[in-house]
């Protein structure tokens, strides 16, 4: 009933379901990460829900004197929302605390950044697990998971 209140609400204020979860997504304060092993790609970053955080080819990663910079945007931000934080992240074993960050948005709030990489959600990974924005080419740009070194993880999967 809850989720057809929600989406009758949306509907009327001009939402599409994907943006509705887009800004659940979003709204995420407190981060914790996690590693992830999928035997087909290897330990990646995720959340500690076991979402798979991504980042995009596009932006600029955050060196030296160099700021992180998110390029995803507007329909981007729709389709890849980013991880949202305000609170300090916590994380799980694996997890190097020294390569976690933050960027400003042009909205005004804090992105998380991960070996100087703004991070991303992939909306249309449907369960808790998935995968599915792995090399990616949307929005002008790849989509790759991060390795637990903050490296875009580029390789051609495990067989």
């Amino acid at each position: 009933m809850r989720a057809l209140i929600q989406l009758a609400l949306s509907g009327l204020l001009g939402l599409t379901a994907s943006s509705v979860a887009a800004q659940t997504l979003q709204q995420t304060r407190h981060v914790v990460l996690a590693i992830n092993n999928v035997d087909r790609y290897g330990p990646h970053l995720a959340d500690a829900a076991n979402r798979s955080l991504y980042m995009f080819t596009a932006d600029q990663q955050a060196t030296g004197n160099m700021p992180a910079v998110s390029r995803c945007n507007d329909a981007c931000a729709e389709v890849w929302p980013p991880v949202i934080t305000t609170q300090p992240v916590r994380t799980e074993t694996g997890v190097d605390d020294k390569l976690i960050g933050t960027v400003q948005r042009p909205d005004g709030s804090t992105q998380l950044t991960f070996g100087g990489w703004p991070v991303y959600y992939y909306l249309r990974d449907q369960k808790v697990g998935y995968i599915g924005g792995q090399g990616v080419n949307e929005f002008g740009g790849l989509w790759y998971l991060l390795s637990p070194s903050g490296e875009p993880m580029k390789s051609i999967p495990k067989q």
